[in-house]
């Protein structure tokens, strides 16, 4: 990519934040791309969020950067050759602040249109932002410009209670959520939930629960896909008031959750696809704790960890998967308390 002429002092800053991974998710390719971002425009962030703090000051979203995105866009589609392009910037990506409205609106859309491959763009679209029409007025633009290919919104549901999206100062409340979701649907946009497991004041088997819970609200109101991901903290969200308070799931709770859902989802008949948030995916930023407790500083337990949550994802086979991951654990378990033993 060449140098932005407008600031080629963060020309070297863009680049190293645009995050790319490919995952399989039951069989299709999904391309996540994240895109630089200034900062958070919402004027209260939610409590232990990732992303505040984490954008390049003085960034600006304009035409130049918007061009600079869609060349990204075009790259990855070429050469990772994906089903599904997954869009990421910090979830405000329909805010001009944060965004070049020109190529999220159409440059985007019109790439991913012309692509022999890729069949879907996803976006993470604030649920607030659902509430107004202007936000679907875009929405219906992204639509016309991918002609005919599908747009999915990915919903950051996180937590199906009231009380738990206020202690976690959400913004939103169990009521604006169900009235978006109806929306949604209605307008028959297919969706991502994201579940959120662990949280400020919880034990161990109250983030199963409540992550279980939510992840049931999910499924029935006719979700495309669920996603679970683990709470974890950054260098920066170590240093504000109550981290102690904030419940980091172990992998143990992961498969709980995990299980319970995918028995949810084959009773309900309706399996939709689940996918669990991976290291590759949550640690772009670099600064990003493993989010499952897995003993940080054994690399051979976070690499099998990971074989096993990619397993899940790329499988996507409710009724056998459980048990191998469980007697692979079970296995690998036995291994590295028996060489404990010997050290």
């Amino acid at each position: 990519m060449p140098e932005l002429p407008i600031y080629p002092e963060l020309a070297a800053d863009l680049n190293a934040n645009f995050f790319v991974s490919t995952f399989n998710i039951g069989g299709e390719t999904y391309l996540y791309l994240t895109i630089p971002y200034p900062s958070c425009t919402k004027p209260e962030p939610c409590d232990f969020c990732a992303f505040h703090g984490t954008g390049i000051p003085g960034l600006k979203p304009d035409r130049m950067f918007g061009k600079t995105v869609a060349k990204k866009v075009r790259h990855y589609l070429a050469i990772r050759k994906p089903q599904t392009l997954v869009l990421f910037n910090n979830g405000n990506i329909l805010n001009p602040a944060e965004m070049d409205q020109t190529a999220i609106l159409e440059d985007v859309p019109q790439a991913v249109a012309e692509d022999d491959v890729c069949q879907a763009l996803e976006l993470e679209i604030g649920i607030k932002d659902l509430l107004k029409q202007l936000t679907w007025d875009k929405i219906g633009r992204i639509r016309v410009n991918l002609s005919g290919k599908q747009l999915r919104l990915r919903l950051s549901v996180e937590y199906a209670d009231d009380d738990l999206l206020k202690r976690h100062n959400k913004g939103i409340t169990l009521e604006e959520i169900e009235e978006v979701i109806g929306r949604v649907n209605e307008e028959g946009v297919p969706w991502i939930g994201y579940a959120l497991l662990g949280g400020k004041g919880m034990t161990g088997e109250a983030a199963q629960e409540t992550a279980a819970k939510t992840g049931e609200f999910i499924i029935d109101r006719r979700a495309r896909m669920i996603g679970v991901n683990g709470i974890y903290l950054t260098e920066g969200m170590r240093k504000r008031p109550g981290a102690d308070e904030m419940y980091l799931p172990t992998i143990d709770d992961l498969i709980k959750t995990m299980k319970a859902l995918t028995d949810y989802a084959v009773s309900t008949g309706v399996r939709p696809l689940t996918k669990v948030g991976l290291a590759e995916e949550d640690g772009g930023i670099k600064i990003v704790e493993y989010p499952y407790s897995i003993p940080t500083n054994d690399d051979r337990a976070r690499l099998r960890m990971t074989d096993i949550l990619r397993d899940f994802n790329e499988s996507q086979n409710y009724d056998d998967f459980f048990s191998g991951v469980i007697q692979n654990w079970a296995r690998f378990e036995s291994f590295r308390s028996i060489n404990s033993m010997k050290k």
